[in-house]
């Protein structure tokens, strides 16, 4: 049996807020307004309107929606704050001469059974829409790597145990 998280009322006002709110965007890109009524013909729904101003029975609804489709349990599952030798590297993380170790299995090794050849220095690295996108790795040979900067192949040496 799974073990469910249960929102609050307050957080679960807010997640129903932000889904109507991306409702509201994809029916008004689609041709859609605010109408007193919904009028297939006209394009106007009632609903169109900010989570706060909706009846009480459309946020009940909307509320039930987030409920049925597990968003609670889903959302607190997939976020995670990282930490260690391998969580996701960010720009913010990149500098010249980060040790860092390759990782052929995706899984950070115990630092006494790292080779020598494994081992390596971040030398550069690459942006795209202001997310870190590679980095490229000089080696302890003197090669040169370049790797997708989230692939788990590389781990920040200095955060092995």
């Amino acid at each position: 049996m799974r073990n469910h998280f249960t929102l609050d009322r307050t957080a679960l006002d807010q997640i129903a807020a932000i889904a109507h709110r991306l409702w509201c965007e994809r029916m008004k890109s689609k041709g859609w307004r605010y109408g007193d009524r919904v009028c297939v013909e006209d394009r106007t729904h009632d609903a169109l309107v900010p989570f706060d101003r909706l009846s009480e029975a459309d946020q009940i609804a909307a509320r039930r929606s987030i409920r049925c489709m597990e968003l609670e349990h889903r959302l607190t599952e997939e976020i995670s704050c990282a930490r260690g030798p391998d969580r996701d590297y960010v720009l913010e993380d990149m500098k010249a001469g980060l040790r860092v170790v390759f990782c052929p299995d995706f899984r950070p090794p115990a630092v006494e059974r790292v080779p020598q050849s494994e081992k390596g220095e971040v030398e550069s690295w690459r942006c795209l829409g202001g997310e870190l996108e590679s980095v490229r790795v000089r080696w302890a040979d003197g090669s040169r790597g370049e790797y997708p900067a989230n692939s788990g192949e590389l781990a920040r040496l200095d955060e092995l145990t």
